[in-house]
């Protein structure tokens, strides 16, 4: 079983350092060799190589359940039935890292639904579940499109979207005007 590192686009955008703490509890994460999720959100502009970070985290794993308890029943199923919709997607994510053969940095350039490549896009967003200073093997690392997001964002429901822009509003510290953008960007899964 081989171990792979933790891609530098998924480091703090900071200090450019791997994320040390959950964002929930602040259990640290890599000298426990804890089990967590990063999720990171970019923009970029047309024409320039410079991309933004709009919100990045990383969060243990439980903490992530306790908080996916408090997403609606209904938006779990709307949730799971969009990305049913998409087999070749559920089969590649649950595939162990091991068994590709790409670079594990390659995995984060297109996006794992359509296949556009992220140097076509004006949003995207990465995540990856990881193990200590480790990519965790049981699962590869995946890019969405900003579009992708957006049409899973649309089937939250009111009680669901409103726990995603409070989890934005008390991590990120965001003026008001951007909070409901970054909650609305979250997908948390």
């Amino acid at each position: 079983m081989g171990r792979h590192p933790i891609p530098k686009v998924l480091h703090a955008f900071k200090d450019k350092a791997m994320f040390t703490h959950c964002i929930e509890c602040e259990k640290e994460l890599i000298m426990s060799n804890a089990d967590y999720m990063i999720e990171k959100a970019f923009r970029q502009y047309s024409g320039y190589k410079a991309k933004d970070v709009i919100f990045e985290y990383a969060i243990c794993l439980d903490c992530a359940a306790r908080m996916k308890q408090k997403i609606s029943k209904a938006s779990l199923k709307t949730i799971h039935d969009y990305f049913m919709r998409y087999p070749d997607f559920i089969r590649e994510r649950n595939m162990p890292l091991e068994e590709e053969a790409q670079n594990s940095e390659q995995l984060l350039e297109t996006c794992a639904l359509t296949g556009k490549a992220a140097a076509t896009m004006d949003e995207f967003q990465v995540f990856a579940f990881c193990k200590g200073a480790h990519l965790h093997s049981a699962m590869k690392p995946y890019m969405i499109s900003g579009a992708v997001a957006d049409e899973l964002s649309a089937l939250l429901s009111e009680e669901t979207q409103g726990f995603f822009d409070d989890f934005a509003g008390q991590h990120f510290g965001l003026p008001p005007e951007y909070e409901k953008y970054v909650g609305k960007k979250l997908i948390f899964l």
